[in-house]
């Protein structure tokens, strides 16, 4: 088998990798190593295919060629930032999501003129707590400074018809 097509059967291994964390990660660099036979016989055991020691037979690099092609037009995988429906950030609190809500505010800073540029970070500070605010009561949400589910499920509506299309205003 030639290096080229030892390059593709380690790209859909690769690929496929990524969806199913069974497969083994291999390394793309056209030598066909131990690694991408045991990821072979993994990938040929998945699917239901006859194990063959590892080798890419036709059958098998139909299978993966086919499969590789179905992953790679996929729907993206979602990023889960808010934790859960009862969560709340207060002013002085650090968290992961921090970062996330300043960029969604900064970025629909951009587009209205009422909300302020927020700065970056994962401390919720008081100029995020402005923009919070100004949100909340441009939305007839409850009136407080905390970010919860409803904020940032207003967050996420403004986001997406902001950067993704349809108009929206803040």
């Amino acid at each position: 088998m030639n290096t080229e097509a030892i390059r593709e059967i380690q790209q859909a291994l690769r690929l496929l990798s990524f969806r199913e964390p069974s497969i083994p990660r291999v390394v793309i660099d056209g030598q066909y190593s131990h690694d991408t036979k045991r990821a072979v016989s993994v990938f040929q055991q998945l699917y239901g295919l006859p194990i063959s020691g590892g080798e890419t037979d036709p059958v098998t690099w139909d299978r993966l060629t086919e499969a590789a092609r179905d992953a790679s037009v996929l729907t993206p995988s979602p990023l889960y930032v808010f934790p859960h429906e009862q969560f709340r950030i207060r002013i002085g609190e650090q968290h992961d999501s921090i970062p996330v809500i300043k960029h969604i505010l900064n970025t629909l800073s951009l587009r209205y003129n009422n909300l302020p540029q927020v700065g970056y970070g994962r401390v919720y500070d008081e100029a995020t707590s402005e923009a919070v605010r100004t949100l909340r009561s441009l939305h007839d949400l409850e009136s407080n400074d905390e970010i919860d589910a409803a904020l940032w499920e207003l967050l996420v509506l403004l986001y997406n018809r902001t950067t993704y299309g349809g108009s929206d205003s803040a």
